[in-house]
């Protein structure tokens, strides 16, 4: 996503937040690097910078580039033209307890989001632990301040939009034939690679609320409670948000150039 942003747009900045710093450059921002290394000459008549080629920070050579972050971690100084929240949380613990949320929260608010250029687009990409998590207050947030903004969910099993079925006994079971936004009928896996239809179904078994936010993609209808549940979540479904103030037409477009190396 923020390589294919940065090819057509390689004098804009782009920033990435994770819940860790090692984690956002280990796993977005050197995979996007290596990604503009090996195609920004061919497709885009652009070449990564020899001099900042760090998996955290790194420039194209016409002096756009990508910072990656942890989230509570100082972002002065650096731009943003897209902003990326890539799971704020790093346990199924710290989305459940509302002080590590405020925190979480506050960072953004006070730190992250003030970086962004004016109309830039912020994603939020994460699993849906809580009603109350990080992207259900940025989309709160957006609707106050009559932001454009679009949510997309991608269950692990596609859901019917008509009747909610994710084909238990049978691909497209229920007859309604619709297909979601990658293409996929209810009950189709969504990265069937690596977590096939058959292996998701035996994960059923699991509490409703782990089952939801790891499967179906949540839609945060996990009420907060306490929880012993620690470690990081293995996420097979993902939820997105885009949000941003510019015009609806041109969120499209972003959308299109940003999604385009995501899905």
């Amino acid at each position: 996503m923020s390589a294919w942003f940065l090819g057509l747009h390689p004098e804009r900045e782009v920033l990435t937040a994770s819940y860790a710093a090692e984690f956002a450059s280990d796993k977005v921002g050197g995979p996007a690097r290596d990604f503009f290394l090996r195609h920004g000459p061919r497709f885009f008549g652009v070449a990564l910078d020899p001099a900042n080629s760090a998996r955290h920070r790194w420039k194209t050579s016409a002096g756009g580039g990508m910072t990656t972050v942890g989230v509570q971690q100082g972002v002065a100084g650096r731009g943003a033209d897209l902003a990326i929240i890539d799971d704020p949380y790093a346990s199924v613990e710290e989305a459940m307890s509302r002080k590590h949320r405020d925190k979480a929260w506050e960072w953004y608010q006070g730190e992250f989001v003030t970086r962004c250029s004016p109309g830039a687009p912020v994603i939020h990409i994460m699993s849906r632990w809580n009603v109350d998590d990080h992207m259900a207050r940025a989309i709160e947030q957006a609707k106050e301040a009559k932001d454009r903004y679009l949510v997309l969910d991608f269950p692990a099993l596609a859901i019917c939009k008509e009747c909610g079925s994710y084909g238990i006994e049978a691909v497209n079971e229920c007859g309604h034939g619709l297909r979601d936004e990658l293409g996929r009928l209810p009950g189709e896996a969504l990265w069937p690679e690596v977590w096939p239809r058959e292996f998701l179904l035996k994960q059923r078994i699991r509490p409703a609320r782990f089952s939801e936010a790891l499967f179906r993609a949540g839609r945060g209808r996990t009420r907060a409670r306490s929880s012993s549940a620690s470690g990081s979540a293995t996420t097979r479904s993902r939820t997105i948000a885009f949000i941003c103030s510019m015009p609806w037409a041109r969120l499209c477009r972003a959308i299109r150039a940003t999604s385009a190396g995501f899905l």
